[in-house]
């Protein structure tokens, strides 16, 4: 969205969803999305990182729980903020053996959605940010 206004594009909303590939330095980079999505007119839909241990960046990810608990609460500071809808879906798919570890019923693998995993996360966000 960098060169873009996509409110100009006719767009409304954009859905930003958080992932493992850079956590510990997932804020600045939302910070930026968010920032550039708000100034263009949008409403942020921002989804929260899913649990992901077992996964192999894991393990090489420095204290990986509390970075993704950072994360996680710093998105979750939007809730109620103009122009801000969080969808929390940490707990939706966790894993009930294993609260760090994404739920296998939604699993693919251990950080990425299966179908069932994906149709869930659409109910989640219809129902939250798009209900009336």
């Amino acid at each position: 969205i960098k060169s873009r206004n996509l409110r100009s594009e006719g767009y409304t909303d954009i859905i930003v969803w958080a992932g493992v590939n850079n956590i510990l330095g997932a804020r600045a980079g939302l910070e930026k999305i968010y920032n550039k999505a708000r100034t263009d007119g949008l409403r942020v839909i921002a989804i929260t990182v899913t649990p992901w241990e077992g996964y192999g960046y894991w393990s090489k990810t420095p204290n990986a729980a509390q970075a993704t608990k950072t994360v996680d609460d710093w998105i979750r500071s939007f809730s109620g903020k103009d122009g801000y809808v969080v969808v929390d879906v940490y707990r939706n798919f966790e894993d009930p053996n294993n609260p760090d570890a994404l739920n296998p019923i939604f699993a693919r693998d251990q950080v990425h959605l299966n179908a069932r995993g994906q149709t869930a996360l659409a109910g989640f966000v219809s129902k939250q940010a798009f209900s009336e």
